[in-house]
């Protein structure tokens, strides 16, 4: 049975898969072109194991939670217990991490936890009230990524940030076309993005959260 991690690789090569992939990379790239820092830590992958480019020269570190490994720069550790130390990190990036994970506001602890003081957080995943949550509704009984994962609404990680800290500062919501894998249907079918982002912002299938670590004053 393949690992998590290798279910998530195939999807992402499939067409829809990369038609996502390549809007997910946009969005995460604008979110962090004004955001400092160099040391980052990415845990988990959109596809094949690849860095999330930024427009720096960066120290670049990737958590494979799900055991797939792959490339030189990739670590397999558990992203509930990070092998780094307090306050060592300016940018933690979790993608899709969360809907995998059997603790996941542990998983946000630890991110925290080893952010430095002022740094970032940035969380990409699936909104469960989209057409890609009735998606995993239907194929959740065949347990296979990224349907079987469980969605997190933004309300629901707002709420964990509060507790933990974090001040939200950007968020975007994107994908609002049923996932379709037939490459006629999805290009036939984004005249739906427009209407989205007018209009149904709340029911998009993706979003992007980026969140600051709250210096508390001495």
């Amino acid at each position: 049975m393949p690992t998590t991690g290798e279910q998530l690789a195939a999807w992402y090569r499939t067409e829809l898969g990369r038609t996502l992939g390549r809007q997910e990379r946009e969005v995460i790239r604008q979110a962090l072109s004004c955001v400092p820092g160099v040391r980052i830590v990415q845990i988990g992958t959109l596809a094949d194991c690849m860095a999330i480019p930024v427009n720096r020269k960066v120290t670049h570190a990737i958590v494979d939670p799900y055991g797939q490994g792959g490339l030189d720069t990739t670590m397999i550790a558990n992203g509930e217990a990070l092998p780094f130390q307090n306050e060592s990190v300016d940018i933690v990036i979790i993608l899709h991490a969360l809907e995998f994970s059997e603790n996941p506001q542990q998983l946000l602890y630890e991110s925290e936890r080893v952010l430095s003081q002022d740094g970032y957080l940035l969380v990409l995943g699936f909104n469960p009230f989209s057409f890609w949550g009735i998606e995993r509704f239907v194929h959740f009984r065949f347990g296979r990524a990224p349907w079987k994962g469980k969605y997190r609404s933004t309300w629901r990680l707002h709420d964990w940030f509060k507790v933990m800290g974090l001040d939200l500062e950007f968020e975007q919501r994107f994908f609002y076309r049923p996932p379709i894998q037939r490459r006629r249907f999805l290009r036939r079918l984004n005249f739906i993005e427009g209407i989205g982002r007018r209009y149904l912002k709340p029911f998009a299938g993706d979003y992007v959260l980026l969140a600051r670590k709250r210096v508390v004053p001495l």
